[in-house]
């Protein structure tokens, strides 16, 4: 008889998540390439033997989960057959093929959770690769492209590969979280949040916006650059202030906020890679940990010191980055409702640990190039995603548009790029007396843009 096998907190948590969203895409982390040309019998052979060794040496990719009284439960489950399929496309629907099928549902019991595409056109092929977040992370999707770059030209040079030891297999990490309550960690971790998080503290908002219940989840997408030199600008300023320019950039991001807002303590999400602990440099499974960060700025703080602060801050939540958000929100007992993400709704993260995995990377000749895919993006209200594109800052925007509207997001994201130029040429300034949003802007932003009430006029019809 098979042990049966605990998955983490937080993987039991996407399994509930799932059930209450079953035909949702939302925890679908996919990649996409495309070759200009049409890929050969032996190309094909090379990548499905790439993805092969893929497969062996990540197991979480193999996981299969089930319930059995209650519980959730994970097996080992060989998917060599049936995770990888090359399809032929017709260039004129493309685009809407890969779009459907990467939106299928998984079935967590049923489907594999990491699958392979091969899409053959006349003249353009393309590789699509996607998992769900049950079993990989935004850092995972890293690894997986680079372990297929590093194996395929390998394969298709006939040299030998080494790829970095798989430092510790991911069922390790399960069974470590899966019973951290007995570490002698928990209670201090436990301890730490407790002081640092009021589990009554209404989650932040971009607008301010009154208590409502819970709302369907229609999802909303912009992409905002910021120029080359603010990019540059603000690398140079965090690089002297001795700080990340995720810390910085996080700050300013809290600034915009409460400058909308009334209220004096912010509460929101950030990311934690969560892998140190776990020496888990090279595995690929589930181990970010979502994080709630409540903050309040001081007014008296000059622009640069305030970075300071709000990276310090940030850096004894990931002391403490073990501590599963879904044990967290079982034992803090937030304020929630039905359907929505306790303790915050707006989350920042970032993707700037992203390799240049395009460079020097040729299939048949052809250079590989990204295929932009809409990555599912859970349920938040807001979550913004920090990129590198070339020398630029990069922001994915996604929010339910049950919530915002895309001119309103707009709004947000250049009021947001205006308090980041502001940070970078008035360091010295105080907080208090940073002005980046006009008092006659604010009310047309949250008052008059939804006052669409007109008087009814008998003569004139609806198209008039």
């Amino acid at each position: 008889m098979s042990i049966r096998k605990l998955p983490s907190h937080n993987q039991r948590a996407i399994w509930v998540q799932q059930k209450q969203y079953p035909e949702s895409w939302f925890f679908h982390n996919m990649i996409a390439m495309k070759i200009n040309v049409h890929l050969s019998s032996p190309s094909l052979a090379q990548i499905k033997e790439s993805f092969d060794t893929i497969l062996d040496r990540h197991e979480a990719l193999s996981y299969s989960f089930y319930e059995e009284s209650g519980k959730v439960f994970y097996r080992i489950v060989n998917r060599k057959e049936d995770f990888f399929k090359v399809v032929s496309l017709t260039k004129k629907y493309h685009d809407e093929v890969i779009k459907a099928e990467t939106r299928k549902t998984i079935d967590l019991e049923v489907d594999p959770l990491f699958q392979v595409r091969v899409y053959l056109d006349q003249n353009e092929s393309y590789i699509v690769f996607w998992a769900h977040h049950i079993v990989t992370d935004g850092y995972s999707l890293e690894i997986l492209q680079k372990e297929f770059k590093t194996v395929y030209l390998g394969l298709s040079k006939r040299e030998s590969v080494a790829l970095p030891e798989v430092s510790e297999k991911y069922i390790k990490y399960c069974q470590l979280d899966s019973e951290i309550e007995r570490h002698g960690s928990f209670d201090d971790s436990l301890d730490f949040f407790k002081n640092k998080i009021d589990p009554q503290l209404t989650p932040t908002t971009l607008f301010e916006k009154g208590p409502r219940s819970a709302l369907p989840y229609r999802d909303g997408k912009l992409i905002f650059d910021f120029n080359s030199e603010l990019t540059a600008a603000l690398n140079d300023e965090a690089k002297k202030n001795n700080i990340t320019s995720y810390a910085f950039l996080l700050t300013s991001f809290l600034s915009t906020i409460q400058k909308f807002s009334s209220h004096r303590t912010l509460g929101i999400g950030i990311f934690s890679l969560n892998r140190a602990a776990y020496g888990a440099r090279n595995v690929v499974g589930y181990y970010s940990n979502p994080m709630p960060f409540q903050v309040e700025l001081n007014g008296q703080s000059k622009l640069k010191d305030l970075s300071r602060e709000v990276m310090n801050q940030m850096m004894g939540l990931i002391e403490n980055e073990t501590l599963p958000f879904s044990l967290l929100v079982e034992k803090l007992k937030p304020l929630r409702s039905p359907g929505e993400n306790p303790l915050f709704k707006i989350a920042f993260d970032s993707l700037l640990f992203g390799s240049e995995i395009y460079k020097d990377f040729f299939i048949e000749n052809s250079p590989v190039s990204r295929y932009e895919l809409e990555q599912g993006a859970g349920t938040f209200d807001c979550l913004i995603w920090l990129l590198k594109k070339q020398d630029c800052f990069q922001f994915e925007v996604r929010f339910n548009c049950e919530v915002y509207t895309i001119a309103q997001m707009t709004y947000f994201m250049k009021t947001f790029e205006n308090c980041c130029t502001l940070f970078v040429q008035y360091p010295q300034m105080p907080f208090s007396e940073l002005q980046i949003l006009a008092v006659p802007e604010f009310n047309k932003m949250i008052h008059s843009w939804n006052q669409t009430y007109r008087e009814e006029e008998p003569d004139r019809t609806i198209l008039d």
